[in-house]
C-alpha cells in the first residue's frame, strides 16, 4: 500500500511548478494551419515566447510508423557489413539495436535522467559489438584503439546514412515555414523542442534543409538534454533558460501526451495541432507497412509514401494529379524493372522507340540517376513505327537501314534493346524479318511495358522479348484487364510529335518524317497535347519520389510488380466518373495512317441510340468501362466481370 501511495504521489508531483488544479487550462485545438494561424495572432500579445514541436508539427513524415527509418538504416548496415565480410542479417542487427537502446536508457535513468540517448552513442555501441577484435584487453591498448577507430568510422557512415534517410523521409508541413517566419519576425522568442535521438545540430540541419530559418533559434532535444517532453523536464529547462515566465509561453505540438498535458502542468499555454488529413494519411501508410509481409502491400506502402512528397498542391490540374496518383506507379515500376533487366542482361545499347519511348526514356533517366551507381549503356531515341518498318520497297528499306546506322543499331554480337510500350511486338518483328540475314544484325531484344501476344499470321515473339509490367504468357488475367483500354497507356507516354510515316535524306543525314496536321486525327492530337503534357509531368514527379523512396527502402522491382499490376487493372477496368469523363473528352487516339478518334462517348446515356452505337463500335478502340461509369460504377464492374473471362480465353 505504501508503494502504491508513493507511486501516485510521485505521478501527481513529478512536474516542477504549480499543482495542475491551480492552473487555468489554456490548451486549444487547431484543425488546419489557417485556424492555427488565426488563434496565434489573435492572442499574440499574451505571449513572449513560442515553441514548436518538430515531427508532425513543423515536419511531416512521408512514411509511418517512424520505425520505418531505423529499420531501413539497419538493413543498410547489414549490407555494409556483408561488404566487409561480416555476415549479419537485418533481423539480427535490429534485435541488437533494441538491446543497445535498452542499455542506454537504463544507464541514463540510473543517473537520474529520463532514459534518453543520442543516435551517435547507439550506433557506436552497436557497431563496436559487431566488429571482430578478439576481445582486446586493457593490456593491449593499441589493438583496442584500432578497434575503436574502426567502429567509429563505420558508425559515422551509418549515422550519416540514417540522417540522410530522415531528410528524404520528411517534408515541411504545408504553410508552416511561412508561419514560422512570421512569428520570428514578430519579435517573440522562438524555440524548437523535440523528443528525438538526433542531435540538436542534426535537427537544425534537417529544418534548414526543408526551408526553415533556424539561425540563432535554440533547439532543445531530449537526446542531448537527457530529459524529455513527457516528463515536463525538457519544457522546464527551456523556459528557465529563455527567462520567460511559463504563463507567457505558448507551445504548439500534435501529441496530447507529450505536448499538451506536460505544458498544462507547468502553466504553459498550448495549441494541439490536429490535422485530420495528415492523421488519415499516416494511418493509411502505416496500415500498408504493417501488411508488407505480402508483396502486394509493399507496393501499396511505397506508392502511398512516394505520393506524399512533395505534397500535392490545390492548384494541380486533374491531368497532372491523374498522372501522378494513378499512372505514375506502373510507369515508375516499369522503369525500375528496366534498370534491373539492363543490369542483368548487360545490354550494349537501349533504343527507346518513338512515340511512346518519349516518356519511357525520361523515366529511365530519372530512376537511373537515383538508383544506379556508375554509367549504364548508351541510350537513344529511334523514330520507328509499324508503318515505317513494314515497307518492303528497296529504296525505303535502304533509308531505314541508314537511319538505324545513325542510331548506332548495327553490329554483330552487340546486344541492342528496343524499349517500347508494346502490345504485339510488331516493330521488332519487322526489323528481324527485314534484316536478319545481314551479317552485322545485332542480338536484338525488345522489352515492353506490356505484351499482348502475336497474331497467328505473325512471326512468334523471340523468347528473350518480354512485357515488363504484364505479359500474356506470364500474366494472362492482368493482360486481359489491361486490354480493356490499352490506348490509355499509349496516350500518356506519347511524344508531342506525330507518328513516324517514313524517312527522307537531307544532305548526308537520314531524318524521320512525322505525321502533321494533314494526317488523320493529328489536329485533334495537337489539341490534347496540354493535357498529355500535364499527365507526363505528374508521372515524372511521382517517379522521382518513387526513386527517392526505393533508394533507401531497398525493395526490388519484383516486390513492386503485384501492386503495379493491380493499379493497371484498376485504371482500365474501374475508372472513376471524373477520370472517365475528363479522359474521354480529351484524349484522341491516332497513328500516321489511321484516326481511331476519341476513346469513347464522354456522355454515355442508356437511352441514346448513338451512345450504344459508339459502345459497340468495333472499328476502333473503345474504353467501354469508362463509358459505363457515366451511368454507375457498378455497371463498369459488372461489364468487366463478364468480359474479362472472354478476353482471357481469346
Amino acid at each position: 500500500m505504501t508503494t502504491l501511495l508513493s507511486s501516485v504521489l510521485h505521478r501527481a508531483t513529478r512536474f516542477i511548478g504549480p499543482a495542475p488544479q491551480t492552473i487555468g487550462r489554456r490548451e486549444r485545438t487547431a484543425k488546419s494551419i489557417a485556424e492555427l494561424q488565426d488563434q496565434i495572432f489573435s492572442l499574440l500579445d499574451q505571449y513572449d515566447g513560442i515553441s514548436f514541436d518538430v515531427f508532425d508539427t513543423l515536419l511531416r513524415r512521408n512514411v509511418d510508423p517512424p520505425a520505418v527509418v531505423p529499420h531501413a538504416a539497419t538493413a543498410w548496415l547489414a549490407r555494409r557489413l556483408n561488404e566487409l565480410g561480416l555476415r549479419h542479417s537485418p533481423h539480427e542487427l535490429w534485435t541488437r539495436r533494441l538491446s543497445c537502446e535498452r542499455l542506454l536508457r537504463q544507464a541514463a535513468e540510473a543517473e537520474g535522467f529520463d532514459g534518453e540517448f543520442l543516435l551517435s552513442d547507439l550506433v557506436f555501441d552497436l557497431v563496436l559489438g559487431l566488429l571482430p577484435g578478439d576481445s582486446p584487453q586493457p593490456s593491449d591498448p593499441a589493438a583496442h584503439a584500432a578497434l575503436v577507430s574502426r567502429a567509429a568510422a563505420l558508425a559515422q557512415e551509418a549515422i550519416d546514412h540514417e540522417w540522410h534517410i530522415e531528410r528524404q523521409a520528411t517534408a515541411p508541413v504545408p504553410h508552416m515555414p511561412e508561419l514560422f517566419a512570421r512569428l520570428r519576425a514578430s519579435g517573440r522568442r522562438i524555440a524548437v523542442c523535440s523528443d528525438m535521438y538526433l542531435s540538436a545540430e542534426q535537427i537544425a540541419s534537417l529544418l534548414a534543409h526543408h526551408g526553415y530559418d533556424v539561425d540563432h533559434v535554440p533547439i532543445y532535444v531530449s537526446s542531448q538534454e537527457k530529459v524529455n517532453k513527457r516528463s515536463g523536464r525538457l519544457f522546464r529547462q527551456m523556459i528557465d533558460q529563455q527567462a520567460v515566465p511559463a504563463c507567457r509561453w505558448l507551445h504548439i505540438g500534435d501529441d496530447a501526451a507529450a505536448d499538451i498535458r506536460p505544458t498544462r502542468a507547468l502553466g504553459v499555454s498550448a495549441i494541439e495541432l490536429r490535422l485530420k488529413s495528415e492523421r488519415i494519411r499516416r494511418s493509411t501508410i502505416a496500415t500498408y507497412y504493417n501488411r508488407s509481409r505480402e508483396t502486394l502491400w509493399r507496393g501499396a506502402f511505397v506508392a502511398a509514401a512516394a505520393a506524399s512528397f512533395p505534397p500535392p498542391q490545390p492548384s494541380d490540374s486533374f491531368f497532372y494529379e491523374f498522372g501522378r496518383t494513378c499512372l505514375g506507379f506502373p510507369f515508375a515500376v516499369f522503369a525500375h524493372r528496366l534498370i534491373e533487366h539492363v543490369h542483368r542482361a548487360e545490354a550494349d545499347q537501349l533504343l527507346f522507340v518513338a512515340r511512346d519511348g518519349f516518356l519511357l526514356r525520361k523515366l529511365y533517366q530519372c530512376l537511373a540517376d537515383r538508383l544506379v551507381a556508375g554509367d549504364g549503356p548508351p541510350i537513344g531515341y529511334a523514330a520507328l513505327s509499324r508503318r515505317s518498318t513494314a515497307d518492303d520497297d528497296a529504296a525505303r528499306r535502304q533509308l531505314l537501314s541508314e537511319y538505324l546506322c545513325e542510331r548506332g543499331f548495327w553490329g554483330a554480337g552487340r546486344r541492342v534493346v528496343l524499349v517500347d510500350i508494346g502490345w504485339r511486338g510488331a516493330i521488332a518483328g519487322n526489323l528481324r524479318r527485314m534484316f536478319r540475314d545481314r551479317s552485322d544484325f545485332p542480338e536484338l531484344r525488345a522489352w515492353y511495358f506490356g505484351f499482348r501476344g502475336r497474331g497467328e499470321s505473325e512471326q512468334p515473339l523471340a523468347p528473350w522479348d518480354e512485357g515488363l509490367i504484364f505479359d500474356v504468357r506470364r500474366d494472362p488475367t492482368v493482360s486481359a484487364a489491361a486490354a480493356q483500354c490499352l490506348p490509355l497507356w499509349e496516350e500518356a507516354a506519347k511524344a508531342p510529335h506525330g507518328a513516324t510515316v517514313g524517312y527522307v535524306r537531307i544532305e548526308r543525314e537520314v531524318v524521320p518524317v512525322f505525321a502533321d496536321s494533314r494526317y488523320p486525327g493529328r489536329a485533334a492530337e495537337i489539341q490534347s497535347q496540354p493535357a498529355v503534357a500535364a499527365m507526363q509531368r505528374g508521372i515524372l514527379d511521382f517517379a522521382a519520389a518513387y526513386a527517392e523512396a526505393i533508394a533507401w527502402m531497398g525493395y526490388s522491382s519484383a516486390d513492386m510488380l503485384p501492386f503495379a499490376q493491380a493499379v493497371v487493372c484498376r485504371a482500365a477496368c474501374l475508372p472513376r466518373r471524373k477520370e472517365a469523363r475528363s479522359l474521354l473528352e480529351t484524349l484522341h487516339h491516332a497513328s500516321g495512317d489511321r484516326d481511331d478518334g476519341p476513346l469513347g462517348d464522354p456522355r454515355f446515356r442508356f437511352w441514346r441510340r448513338d451512345s450504344w452505337r459508339n459502345f459497340f463500335h468495333t472499328g476502333a478502340p473503345r474504353w467501354r468501362q469508362a463509358m459505363l461509369t457515366q451511368l454507375h460504377a457498378g455497371a463498369a464492374w459488372l461489364f468487366s466481370a463478364l468480359n474479362l473471362p472472354r478476353t482471357v480465353q481469346r
